[in-house]
């Protein structure tokens, strides 16, 4: 079994555009998530990617899904009912998606991972948060959010870089 105290999360991802475009990067920032995380899962929601995708052996899953019934009786109602209203919009396909990590957490919970992300260590949550976490962002284009410090806070006060307090993005 696993040790006393050990946290199962749950990490998921979404893949929109064809198996092509899957880079050897975005497979790193995947097998980065099991390295640090192999009692967890990893689910990819994705329409266009076979199911076979990804080796066995890494237990990354691919799963289809349908923003329908994802959204049926959820607080996201009434946007999607309002869809062809915003599908002329630039910004369409990044409202959508973000849609869809909106939808997986409130039904699934777990952690969402953008293909960029690398974990360079495990990501440690206390008890308390696995249920109510969110990532922040350095820089601009979000809402300013306070710095939840701690001995165990993983975000800087500041971005390094610009100077910034975090965001937090879509």
């Amino acid at each position: 079994g696993l040790p006393r105290g050990t946290i199962i999360m749950n990490f998921f991802l979404i893949w929109s555009t064809p198996p092509s475009t899957f880079a050897p990067r975005h497979l790193r920032a995947v097998q980065s998530v099991v390295h640090h995380h192999p009692t967890s899962s990893v689910v990819c929601f994705s329409n266009t990617l076979p199911s076979h995708f990804f080796d066995p052996s890494t237990g990354v899953t691919v799963e289809r899904y349908r923003l329908e019934d994802l959204v049926a009786d959820s607080p996201l109602a009434a946007w999607y009912s309002r869809r062809g209203e915003f599908n002329r919009s630039s910004f369409f396909s990044n409202h959508e998606a973000d849609l869809l990590r909106l939808l997986v957490l409130f039904r699934r919970g777990g952690v969402y991972v953008d293909t960029d992300v690398v974990f360079m260590r495990p990501l440690r949550l206390p008890q308390s948060c696995t249920r109510g976490a969110v990532g922040l962002e350095s820089g601009a284009g979000g809402w300013r959010m306070p710095v939840l410090g701690g001995r165990d806070s993983q975000e800087p006060a500041t971005d390094p870089i610009t100077g910034q307090p975090p965001v937090l993005c879509n």
